[in-house]
Order: C-alpha cells, then sequence, then structure tokens
C-alpha cells in the first residue's frame, strides 16, 4: 500500500511528488492530488493492492499518455477519476480487465482524438470526456459499451457527428454534445437512438431530413437544437415523431412552409428567440391557438416583439 505523507512516492506507473503533493489513501479509496507525472508504461496495479481498491481519483496531475495496460486487473473497481491531469493521449488497451468499473470521468483534460478501443472492454454506465479538445472521435470509438447510461461530450471541438456512436446501447439515456463545432446532422443520426440528445450551442446548419433513419413513427425523449445556425426547418423533419421536447430556439429561422401539425409533433416545441417574418409568425400563432397548442409551442418572445410592430414583416429577435 502507499504510505501516507511520503516525501517521494512511487507507483510505478506514476511518481508523486512531494512539492505539492496530497493524498488520501482507505482502505478502498486513493484520492492523488497534483504534482502527479507519467513515468514509464508499467502497470498501476503493481503499486496498490488491486483486491481492495473501488475508487481511485487522480486530480490536477501530469499524465500526457496513459498507456497500454496502465490501468488493468483490478477487480472491484467501480469508480475512477482522470479529471485535470493533462491527458493528451489515451492508447487502446489502457484499461483492461475492470470488470466493475461503472463510471469513468475523464473531464478537463487536452485529449483531442478517441481512437477505437479505448473503452471497448469496459462496462461502463457512465463515461465522461467533456471539457476537452476533442476533434475527431472514431465511428467506433465506443463500440461494445452495450451498459452505457450517459455519455457526456459536451464543451469540446467535434465537428462530425457519427451514427454508429449510438448504436448498440439500449440503456444509454442522455447523449450529451453541446458546445461543440457540429455542422451537419447525417441521414440515420438518431436511427438507433430514440432517448435524450443535447446538441445545443453547436454551428449546425442543416439537418438530414432522415435523422430518424426509415421509422416514421418513433418517440423521442428531449432534442435540443437551441443557439444553432438552422436556417431551415423542413415539415418532415420531425414528421410522425412523438417527441417530449423540441427545442429549435436561438436559432436563424424565419418562416416556416408547409403543414404545421407535421412541425409541431412535440408535446413541447421551442421556437422563441429566431429572426421571423413577423407575418410568418402570426399565421403560427393562429394555428397554435386554433389548434389548442398556445402552451405546447413557446414563442412568447416572438409574439412580445410582433406584436408591438405597426408595419410587419418585421423580424422576431430580441
Amino acid at each position: 500500500m502507499i504510505a501516507r505523507n511520503s516525501q517521494f512516492v512511487l507507483l510505478t506507473t506514476f511518481i508523486l511528488s512531494a512539492l505539492s503533493l496530497s493524498q488520501n489513501v482507505t482502505s478502498n479509496h486513493v484520492v492523488i492530488r497534483y504534482a502527479v507525472q507519467i513515468i514509464s508504461e508499467n502497470n498501476l496495479k503493481n503499486a496498490l493492492n488491486p483486491s481492495q481498491i473501488t475508487r481511485i481519483s487522480v486530480l490536477e496531475g501530469s499524465l500526457p499518455i496513459i498507456y497500454p495496460d496502465s490501468i488493468t486487473d483490478f477487480p472491484v473497481l467501480n469508480y475512477l477519476v482522470l479529471s485535470r491531469s493533462g491527458i493528451e493521449q489515451i492508447h487502446p488497451g489502457a484499461f483492461e480487465n475492470l470488470p466493475v468499473l461503472k463510471r469513468l470521468h475523464l473531464s478537463e483534460n487536452k485529449l483531442t482524438t478517441i481512437e477505437a478501443g479505448v473503452f471497448s472492454n469496459l462496462n461502463l454506465l457512465y463515461l465522461n470526456l467533456g471539457q476537452n479538445l476533442i476533434e475527431t472521435i472514431s465511428p467506433h470509438a465506443f463500440d461494445n459499451m452495450t451498459k452505457l447510461t450517459m455519455l457526456d461530450l459536451n464543451r469540446n471541438q467535434i465537428k462530425i457527428f457519427h451514427p454508429e456512436w449510438l448504436q448498440g446501447k439500449p440503456r444509454l439515456g442522455t447523449v450529451r454534445l453541446g458546445y461543440n463545432q457540429i455542422e451537419h446532422l447525417p441521414s440515420g443520426a438518431f436511427a438507433n437512438y430514440h432517448k435524450n440528445a443535447h446538441l445545443n450551442n453547436n454551428k449546425i446548419k442543416s439537418v438530414s431530413r432522415d435523422i430518424f433513419g426509415s421509422d416514421d413513427n418513433i418517440t423521442f425523449g428531449n432534442l435540443l437544437f437551441s443557439q444553432n445556425e438552422i436556417e431551415e426547418w423542413k415539415e418532415d423533419f420531425v414528421k410522425g415523431a412523438k417527441i417530449k421536447t423540441l427545442d429549435m430556439s436561438r436559432n436563424k429561422l424565419q418562416c416556416l412552409e408547409g403543414k404545421y401539425e407535421n412541425f409541431f409533433v412535440a408535446r413541447k416545441t421551442r421556437i422563441d428567440d429566431n429572426p421571423w417574418n413577423c407575418e410568418c409568425f402570426f399565421k403560427v400563432e393562429k394555428w397554435a391557438v386554433q389548434h389548442q397548442r398556445e402552451h405546447g409551442v413557446d414563442m412568447a418572445v416572438c409574439a412580445k416583439v410582433c406584436h408591438a410592430s405597426v408595419l410587419p414583416p418585421r423580424q422576431c429577435r430580441m
């Protein structure tokens, strides 16, 4: 086991310097803070008692590379935090034989690429890759993660959305992709996933008409597109779907062309704070009132601006 308050502690894979070291070791939880440096490709288990450790937290260290077999053979480890540790690269095979690991936190690092095979042998429920510098994720980076319930990719630099990320994950409840650089949602983006997708604060300009694949009668949770750059919303985009919340607020929508019942299929639809043409907006508002949908369509901001306008069409935006 690790000795408390050691001036220099060698964890085979990690050197912990007492210059700014704060560590807490209990019978089943290891917390390592500050001056952590990776020095070899050896296994962390050589420095700990893997049969007893259920939680490991490494915070604010310096671990630029996680090599193959770095963290392996911890039979009861269920919680692993490697946040704020300067991680730039994780090799496939870095995490092996961790049969009960459920939560893996890799947030606030410097990762730019996620390769296939890094997580494929894990039975994770929760994977947090938020607040990195990730630009590229292999289409097969999350293969074989059948037990995953939460995937957090918020606040990265992701540009391309791969539908393969969401395949074969029947328990996945939420995927968070907000605050990235995604510009387009491809065909079949949600063909195999119908829960909650957060895509707010991206640069989405276009959405394929068949993002739900060939299924015209799907039930979806919350689909959030707020604060993107969507200019055109085709009526067959969500036609036939049953959605809990559809958030199209703060985009670049000016008008809707087509049958409104094909647009407002969600229990609640947000369209406020778009640059609406007020003449078009009044038509939407009238339809919503006539069909008793005024409470299911959030357009309060537009109503305030357009009703104050004397000479429509006026653009509706705060």
